[in-house]
């Protein structure tokens, strides 16, 4: 059994198209599957305000279903691409509009927006495993939400971590 694991794609389906997903019995799609560029532009353009000792830009309704729409329509994107190859198991990351994210952002901007977990059941060949143990031809595979863990920086010590 072949088993293909795409880490991160962050909405880069250009690369996606590269990897070989012919022959891949399954493929496993371990979280931030879209592109969040506007947001992470936007949050490091406040970084560097900051350090001017500048105001922080603000968000609009408008912005923000930008950032929104960006994500989920990246991440849809490539749902739909990799699962006509094999069936595609996946796990939230923390850039994922989940259902919760989702209805608190519409009553924050005022605006209808698509819940992704419940649009992304709709493909075919697609099958989120948040918390699950999922059998695939007799195989188990956990699929363990995202979480924040900072044990990292014990065991790596970055340089740069305090400033």
């Amino acid at each position: 059994m072949k088993i293909l694991t795409i880490g991160d794609p962050h909405g880069q389906l250009d690369k996606i198209k590269r990897m070989p997903l012919k022959g891949a019995d399954l493929i496993l799609i371990t979280g931030d599957i879209g592109k969040a560029d506007l947001a992470r532009q936007r949050y490091f353009e406040n970084v560097e305000r900051e350090r001017k000792g500048l105001p922080e830009l603000e968000d609009t309704p408008e912005f923000d279903k930008k950032c929104f729409m960006e994500i989920y329509d990246s991440s849809m994107s490539i749902l739909k691409y990799t699962s006509k190859f094999a069936p595609v198991y996946f796990i939230f990351g923390n850039v994922e509009p989940t259902n919760k994210k989702t209805r608190k952002r519409i009553k924050e901007i005022g605006e209808k927006l698509p819940f992704f977990p419940q649009e992304a059941r709709n493909i075919p060949n697609v099958r989120i495993i948040n918390n699950k143990i999922a059998n695939f031809n007799g195989v188990r595979i956990g699929g363990l939400e995202y979480f924040l863990d900072t044990n990292w920086v014990v065991d790596f010590k970055p340089r740069e971590y305090n400033e």
